[in-house]
């Protein structure tokens, strides 16, 4: 598979991840929105994604940067939220959604970031041999 497969499929995952997490936060905080900082940064992985899986799929290379660094931002704040929620699962906060499923929910989009920002690297590590 050439490298523009992986960057547009990378980039679909990037679309459906991003207004996930966007979709996501609204619905978890909706109705207590609670402080700024605590649902901005989700609106903002989703923009980190999103933004960049479009520039990518209208064919503009610089996309491609852009896209490591929204799954490395992604996968950064959604370690430190997965963790400081497993490790203290009594107080996670406000919320819509049951803590247990909250938590499988961070986890899952934890490694799907995570999965996402290596698979990039690799196939950039592979064709700049």
């Amino acid at each position: 598979m050439d490298l523009d497969r992986h960057y547009k499929l990378n980039s679909y995952l990037a679309l459906i991840f991003g207004s996930l997490i966007i979709i996501g936060e609204t619905y978890r905080r909706y109705g207590e929105w609670g402080h700024w900082s605590r649902w901005l940064d989700d609106l903002i992985i989703g923009l980190f994604l999103i933004v960049p899986a479009i520039l990518i799929l209208k064919g503009y290379k610089y996309g491609r940067k852009l896209i490591i660094g929204g799954w490395g931002f992604s996968s950064g704040l959604l370690y430190g939220s997965f963790f400081s929620k497993v490790t203290d699962v009594n107080n996670i906060g406000q919320s819509n959604i049951d803590s247990t499923v909250l938590i499988c929910l961070i986890g899952l989009a934890f490694i799907t970031a995570s999965l996402s920002l290596i698979w990039l690297m690799f196939i950039e590590k592979s064709t700049s041999k």
